[in-house]
């Protein structure tokens, strides 16, 4: 669909099928070059190399058109000029854009590929298959595209004729191409206007990148959830399977689910067993099956905390896989609470339910819960060392006697039937369910008599915890959770951290664990990183042009290309995580191309003689079209993303929604705010630079 969409739009502009083919020929051709590239670097076919690929046919295409276009602008402004001429006349005059351009695509993706840690591993194969793309791109945008375009393009004759709808779009683009130069002669006559208007947008950018919202991956359906549930301290298994069979039936009452696979006595939140708590592994239907906003995921989450909200035996929590697998049990945040001062462990969980009854309470968060419990029954056994010295008895004894009784000892291996069976030594359920039981357990002294354990040892009931967790050597309790309907991860964790330290004493501390501290990683590092990929696209266009004030003419205006991608995520509700970042990268390149275009011709129209205005105006005017034409195909090329269903669509929409704002906005600022900002600065750089003794110069070496 998206070639189609390409395809379709290259046509309406060109108006003939000839130069058509030309441009998408490169399409199977980088994409085949693309996937050698893989092989050799020994990446595999995956989500994210695909999606690269996906958006890599929209930079690779614009290429191509760029070369097409200029010959077939050529072959119609001089139509006595032999067709290899005018094809040699069209790279003369693109071939420096070509090249500017695909240095600063591969200088935005290869520094990006360098980012440590997982956004690095996420960054990596995307970025290279780009990179990739745009190599393969550029070769064959100056070897192979001009070759076929002097053979297959042909002029029309005398008595050729357009089809009416072709005449109609002539028509209408030469009254939109008018009314452009009236609109951007004006621009360049209110020029600090233009500088004020574009100062208060940059305010506003930084504004929405200090308040969108953040994540660090898109929540995804991946048609799967878990719901744990925990019962009252010390609830035997009987019990907790009671309870599993009534959660299965109630979640067999919601449409949206399958399969419901139960198991008990495990914790999945800890990994531990324990016979009050369980799992349910929850299978949905197809995503056809589903309607895309009722029944996704966290609303079929939102049931399920619905439907199981009146159990009274049991706590019921549900929640989604986390995005990338192996990083945690569950998706939403991962705090953990930390006794720094190891204090009363009863006093520890006094003040994490004092916090999650204010995460609860907090608009951000949608659900907070933990499942430790300080309050399990058990057995303390105190042994009266005193006695036991006294009556002959070996301490040693008293524990080898304890464990083979109430747990277990290896006793050897045995091979029978050709295998190997393991032989432990252990007393009958009904022998060691009561602790009326350990009394009648007898230990032998030194002097061949049996001492009843009762006479040496003290049982008393108590309440602890199940198990105690450590984060960073500390003694720590986990809070999992959501965050709230039109909130984002971050948001919550901001509101965690704000609650842990108005309730917490200091004795407490917390850290982030799982996709949480990701998050809380790649916010510094891609700070750092858009910074180092802005400095050396700036180096390689400062040696391309061996000057420091052009490119300052390109690099200026992207930042107000972000305006729209963060106006789009935040109309769209979307967060800003590693794949919205990944789309402000792509959109530092694309917009960085569209303005070398108009740069590149406005700096050779200069140095033919001609005033800045002029140059600026004629240079803008003659990029109209080329301009429209790749960016009109780069956003029908990445529509489909926007409308994806199914796993993965969330992470699409993300980076559509970014890359289709990015893009409208680079619209603008590539035909309106270019011109204006290279009439400023070469304006200022001619106060000091002589264009002609310039131009000489270059010549003379």
């Amino acid at each position: 669909m998206a070639i189609f969409l390409v395809v379709l739009v290259i046509y309406i502009f060109l108006q003939s099928w000839r130069p058509t083919i030309i441009s998408t020929v490169a399409i199977p051709v980088s994409l085949v070059g693309d996937f050698v590239a893989m092989y050799v670097s020994g990446f595999s076919i995956n989500f994210l190399t695909l999606f690269g690929l996906i958006l890599a046919i929209g930079i690779v295409v614009d290429d191509v058109i760029l070369v097409v276009e200029n010959v077939e602008s050529i072959m119609i402004s001089e139509p006595e000029l032999p067709m290899p001429h005018v094809v040699k006349k069209a790279m003369a005059e693109i071939t420096g854009p070509i090249i500017a351009t695909t240095l600063v695509l591969i200088a935005v993706f290869v520094p990006v590929s360098l980012m440590p840690g997982i956004t690095g591993s996420l960054y990596q194969q995307f970025a290279l298959t780009i990179s990739f793309a745009v190599a393969i791109s550029s070769i064959n945008a100056l070897s192979l595209s001009p070759a076929i375009a002097a053979i297959i393009i042909k002029r029309n004759g005398a008595d050729h004729k357009k089809f009416i709808g072709f005449k109609l779009f002539d028509k209408g683009f030469d009254w939109a191409t008018i009314q452009y130069k009236r609109v951007i002669s004006l621009f360049i006559k209110l020029k600090w206007f233009v500088v004020i208007i574009f100062i208060v947008l940059l305010g506003y950018t930084v504004h929405l990148f200090q308040t969108i919202p953040t994540a660090f991956v898109p929540e995804e359906d991946k048609g799967v959830a878990l719901a744990g549930y925990t019962l009252k301290p010390g609830s035997s298994i009987v019990q907790t399977e009671k309870i599993a069979e009534e959660i299965e039936q109630r979640l067999a009452t919601i449409d949206a689910i399958e399969d419901v696979t139960t198991v008990q006595g495990y914790n999945v939140i800890t990994g531990s067993l324990d016979p009050a708590s369980g799992v349910s592994f929850i299978t949905f239907k197809h995503w056809r099956e589903r309607d895309d906003k009722t029944e996704d995921v966290n609303a079929i989450i939102r049931q399920i905390f619905k439907k199981t909200a009146d159990i009274s035996d049991a706590k019921v929590f549900a929640f989604n896989i986390p995005g990338i697998p192996g990083l945690g049990v569950s998706g939403g945040f991962d705090f953990r609470v930390q006794d720094l001062m190891a204090s009363d462990i009863e006093q520890f969980q006094h003040y994490v339910n004092e916090l999650l009854i204010a995460a609860n309470n907090d608009p951000r968060i949608g659900s907070a819960y933990t499942t430790f419990n300080s309050s399990n029954p058990m057995y303390q056994i105190d042994f009266n060392r005193e006695k036991i010295n006294a009556l002959g008895v070996n301490i040693a004894d008293v524990f080898k006697t304890m464990q083979t009784y109430l747990g277990s000892v290896y006793i050897n291996d045995f091979i029978k039937y050709g295998k190997v069976y393991r032989v432990f030594a252990q007393a009958k359920n009904e022998f060691r369910s009561d602790k009326s039981d350990i009394s009648k357990l007898y230990v032998r002294n030194n002097e061949n008599k049996m001492v009843p354990l009762s006479a040496v040892i003290a049982v008393k009931e108590i309440k602890g915890p199940q198990n105690i967790t450590h984060y960073n050597l500390y003694r720590s309790i986990q809070i999992n959770g959501s965050a709230a309907p039109g909130y984002s991860s971050g948001d919550a964790m901001a509101a965690m951290e704000e609650l842990q330290k108005k309730i917490m004493p200091k004795e407490y501390g917390f850290e982030w664990s799982g996709m949480s501290l990701q998050e809380k990683i790649s916010g510094n590092s891609t700070i750092i990183t858009f910074a180092f990929v802005i400095i050396v696209v700036f180096m390689v266009l400062a040696a391309q042009y061996e000057s420091w004030i052009l490119p300052l003419m390109i690099m200026i205006p992207v930042p107000l290309v972000m305006l729209g991608a963060l106006l789009g995520l935040q109309y769209a509700n979307l967060p800003m995580n590693v794949f919205a970042q990944i789309g402000l990268v792509l959109l530092i390149a694309m917009s960085s191309k569209n303005a070398i275009l108009i740069v590149e011709f406005a700096k050779e129209l200069r140095e033919s003689g001609k005033s800045i205005t002029d140059s600026a105006i004629e240079a803008a005017v003659s990029r109209f079209r080329p301009i429209l034409m790749t960016i009109f195909s780069f956003i029908f090329g990445i529509i489909p993303l926007a409308i994806a269903t199914g796993a993965g669509a969330q992470t699409q929409k993300t980076i559509d929604v970014a890359l289709l704002g990015g893009m409208t906005i680079a619209t603008f600022v590539a035909l309106f705010i270019v011109p204006v900002i290279y009439v400023l600065l070469e304006a200022m750089r001619e106060t000091v630079v002589d264009v002609e003794q310039e131009v000489k110069m270059r010549e003379s070496l």
